[in-house]
């Protein structure tokens, strides 16, 4: 079994981090037989997946800065809409678990409070490409480079 695919199966509930939802709408082509697994597993119900709300902040920026609106109606669209995926608001509880995440791990707010999202919604696995959050033992962190 691949290593992605055992990952999946061990894990019902996963967090994505934004990279891993760039990496599929922009269809990049050493990431995306990874991504497409991830999604179509949340999409069929094999897997639940979820993010906050930092997530739709990060992948709306840049067509922001290119006047693209329609995109970031898309993106809207698709992050509210995905089947089996949840979009959680990030509130005082997941501040305060996030701001202890930076204080231990000197991680950067968007990544500490991305983590504090997942742990505070008992997500058993943390999707990331990010190998600085790696160091976060409160929750199972992989890398998309790690399924590969």
């Amino acid at each position: 079994m691949s290593p992605i695919n055992k990952l999946l199966e061990d894990n019902n509930l996963i967090f994505l981090d934004t990279a891993i939802f760039i990496y599929h709408f922009e269809a990049n082509h050493h990431y995306s037989s990874a991504t497409q697994k991830i999604f179509r597993n949340i999409e069929a119900g094999r897997n639940l997946g979820m993010t906050t709300t930092l997530t739709l902040a990060e992948i709306v920026t840049k067509p922001l800065e290119s006047g693209k609106i329609e995109a970031v109606e898309d993106y809207k669209y698709l992050l509210n809409n995905f089947p089996n995926l949840s979009i959680i608001d990030i509130n005082q509880k997941i501040a305060i678990i996030g701001a202890g995440l930076r204080a231990k791990y000197k991680l950067k707010l968007p990544d500490a409070l991305q983590l504090a999202g997942g742990i505070t919604h008992n997500a058993s696995l943390f999707i990331t490409n990010d190998k600085k959050i790696k160091k976060v033992k409160e929750i199972k962190v992989v890398t998309l480079d790690e399924l590969l």
